[in-house]
């Protein structure tokens, strides 16, 4: 299964100190380009989606986002928290702001569009498969973790890789020589990704930044290609809400 998902944060979430109304501008460009580009190829190929949005990018583009994104089937919406702050942090103030990151959200996307993550893993991440949080006490709580490489660390886009060296950059442990630096190479990291979870039915979701894949591959062509193997594979492509929903039924039947 092909699970679909972007995190919309902006280039603002690789420095936040760098916060201003003139690169605000610059990074809102960008991400709303980005969008633009994908939510054409995703209605080419009709296939379903989920947008994790920070806050903070909804504050100031929440109309042009909704014009994007609102009133389509195949669009699922989601929070991305409100400041993407680092959140790994015993102390009782970063809980508390932590919760007002995820109230905010949530009421800005109910304004704009009628309506916990995964442990930290190294890159590329593991292929943890969806899990209901039923011995946290929120039995009706699924997560969905990112599997394999974050777009931004593989394509170094914003610059987080530099200096990678020889290292294994699967989950199969096969060793990574280098970082992609052409669109070929990119997918064949991809494809390769894809192919394990194909070869192992698993769920295979890696995360992906609209500006990161638009910096990256302006014409998206390997998203492109990613959707075109799961079709020749005959894997079906589909949103969180799509992927909850399917799970909640097999539950359902489950305890019938």
């Amino acid at each position: 299964m092909f699970i679909l998902t972007f995190d919309v944060e902006s280039a603002y979430a690789l420095n936040p100190n760098l916060e201003s109304d003139s690169n605000w501008n610059i990074w809102l460009e960008e991400t709303l380009a980005s969008i633009t580009q994908i939510t054409q190829l995703l209605k080419k190929h009709k296939v379903p989606a989920t947008f994790f949005i920070v806050g903070k990018v909804i504050e100031r583009a929440g109309q042009d986002l909704s014009n994007l994104l609102n009133d389509n089937f195949l669009f699922d919406i989601g929070s991305h928290t409100y400041s993407h702050m680092e959140i790994l942090s015993a102390h009782s103030e970063t809980k508390n702001k932590f919760k007002n990151e995820l109230i905010k959200t949530p009421k800005l996307i109910l304004k704009h569009f009628d309506g916990i993550g995964p442990p930290d893993q190294p890159m590329p991440a593991l292929f943890t498969q969806p899990y209901w949080h039923t011995q946290d006490g929120f039995t009706d709580l699924l997560e969905i973790p990112a599997t394999g490489w974050h777009c931004n660390l593989l394509f170094n886009t914003g610059r987080q890789s530099d200096g990678w060296q020889p290292s294994p950059g699967f989950v199969d442990g096969t060793i990574l020589a280098k970082l992609p630096e052409t669109l070929e190479e990119g997918f064949l990291v991809r494809r390769k990704e894809f192919q394990y979870a194909i070869d192992n039915n698993l769920v295979y979701g890696p995360a992906m930044h609209p500006w990161s894949v638009y910096r990256f591959d302006p014409e998206l062509k390997h998203i492109e290609w990613l959707i075109e193997m799961a079709k020749d594979n005959n894997v079906p492509i589909m949103n969180c809400r799509q992927l909850y929903d399917k799970h909640i039924t097999n539950a359902q039947k489950n305890n019938e």
